[in-house]
């Protein structure tokens, strides 16, 4: 980070947490910066505001499944809403906007002319979050709250109005302009996932010789292929499709086998059981017919990922699908990471996306059977597949350089927002 001037002189303020401040800033309880603010919609047809732990308060659209609004909280600009339940997480905002909240949260008003904007960069801060947490009522961190009078003993850094406001523009400014060259890096990777993409995509539609001869795939929107491949639809390439079975839910344990949804499947082709939920099964239950085996694939076939593929790789317990999820298993006749590409790719998207045309909302077992795809023989899949790998590890290490520089502007930001609302540089 830059090297910033610090103040002349420093103060004890008396708090450990907050430790030396400017010596002309002052520290007053938060209850007499700010009072709570209890005034319900009449008509519940204000803009209703969302609070969220990464972009503060931000307009968002009404459940039209959602009942009345009447009696939600209003909130103005210049107002702090906080969601008690994710406050020591960052789940708090100075609005920008005229709108209502949920009655659940909290909406508080400045007593006197200080930045609002100000204490909202203050409040964000690791060192306020962390005594938010500590003021929060519950036994466990996922059911702590911090409630209107716990916060309102917090102290609150005060600096003089016009240095409030310089420092506002400041951190306006220099946040702005990281947050543009974060953006850029979130495309650079981005476009580096769409010439992946491009590349995988070629492979498996033309192979690896550029100068093979080719012939009409006779799907139009596969276009031309290498003469000597064929192009099969994935019921010649599979030996079982089958969709879990409805109303598990009820099944739900805390310890038991494993049940696959559409929500562990990655971006990346693949799983993450990291969150996935268990179920204890009653022995009656048919189960069998939905549990997966080693190289497995899935495709979800509702909801908002669906036509999304992924392999399941080694299975080390029983893992059952939902009903959300189709199960096909490869035969011995293609190499199941080449399956995986054929069902994940833009071909299998397109004849996913035309199976959906109209009326009809997700895709059933029949649509994933009859998925077109070019087929090589299986030395050539082996050899694409090795030269993807290559490719996938040059691009995700490319990803990793421009990960780690995102994460570099995110820390500088953090760091410079806390060390100029909390005095540690003069701006």
């Amino acid at each position: 980070m830059t090297a910033f001037p610090k103040y002349e002189r420093y103060k004890d303020c008396g708090v450990e947490w907050l430790g030396d401040v400017p010596e002309h800033w002052e520290v007053s309880k938060t209850r007499w910066v700010w009072k709570e603010v209890e005034d319900p919609s009449e008509k519940g047809d204000e803009q209703l505001l969302s609070i969220s732990q990464y972009t503060g308060v931000t307009p968002t659209k009404a459940d039209s499944r959602s009942e009345s609004l009447v009696g939600y909280r209003r909130c103005k600009p210049d107002d702090l809403a906080i969601n008690i339940m994710l406050a020591w997480q960052g789940g708090l905002g100075v609005s920008d906007y005229d709108g209502i909240v949920s009655p659940a949260y909290s909406v508080f008003r400045l007593r006197s002319d200080n930045n609002a904007h100000f204490l909202g960069y203050l409040y964000r801060t690791k060192r306020y979050l962390d005594e938010f947490g500590r003021n929060s009522t519950g036994i466990v961190p996922s059911r702590w709250r911090l409630y209107p009078d716990k916060f309102g003993h917090v102290l609150t850094l005060l600096p003089p109005i016009p240095e409030q406001d310089r420092i506002v523009a400041f951190l306006d400014r220099k946040t702005a302009e990281i947050d543009t060259l974060i953006a850029k890096k979130k495309r650079q990777i981005e476009l580096l996932d769409e010439q992946k993409a491009i590349l995988i995509n070629r492979a498996v539609t033309r192979g690896l010789n550029p100068n093979a001869k080719l012939k009409p795939s006779g799907v139009e929107w596969i276009g031309e292929i290498p003469e000597h491949w064929e192009v099969l639809r994935a019921k010649h390439r599979a030996v079982y499709f089958t969709s879990g079975s409805r109303g598990w839910g009820e099944f739900y344990a805390d310890e038991g086998e494993l049940f696959l949804q559409s929500g562990d499947l990655t971006n990346d082709c693949s799983i993450s059981l990291e969150n996935a939920k268990r179920v204890k099964l009653p022995r009656k239950t048919d189960g069998r017919r939905t549990r997966l085996q080693t190289h497995d694939t899935v495709v979800c076939i509702t909801g908002a990922n669906t036509g999304r593929a992924a392999n399941v790789g080694d299975v080390t317990e029983t893992i059952y699908v939902n009903q959300h999820l189709c199960l096909v298993r490869p035969s011995t006749d293609i190499d199941h990471r080449y399956l995986l590409l054929a069902l994940s790719g833009g071909s299998a998207r397109t004849h996913f996306s035309l199976c959906q045309y109209g009326l009809k909302e997700g895709l059933n077992l029949d649509d994933v059977e009859n998925c077109p795809f070019p087929v090589p023989p299986l030395e050539e899949q082996a050899a694409i597949l090795v030269h993807l790998d290559e490719v996938s590890s040059l691009i995700q290490s490319s990803k990793g350089s421009i990960s780690k520089q995102i994460q570099s502007l995110q820390t500088l930001r953090s760091t410079l927002i806390a060390h100029a609302v909390t005095g540690r540089i003069k701006v």
